[in-house]
């Protein structure tokens, strides 16, 4: 049987081959928004994102992220 890496989530997320700053610079951050809208892997994106400190993720900046939960 041959070894398989596991399916990495950000292979189908609606950003693949999007400019890294378009979700890490505020600048951009409607425009990252619009990306995540109909994204296959937004709610994995989001969870991810509730443990980073900045960028947009799952469609959701980082100030929203630290609102929710505190």
């Amino acid at each position: 049987m041959a070894w398989r890496r596991s399916h990495d989530w950000k292979t189908d997320a609606a950003c693949r081959g999007e400019r890294a700053e378009v979700f890490f610079e505020e600048r951009f951050y409607v425009l990252a928004r619009a990306i995540c809208g109909g994204c296959p892997v937004k709610a994995t994106c989001y969870e991810t994102g509730r443990r980073q400190e900045f960028g947009v993720w799952g469609g959701v900046t980082r100030g929203w992220l630290k609102d929710e939960d505190e």
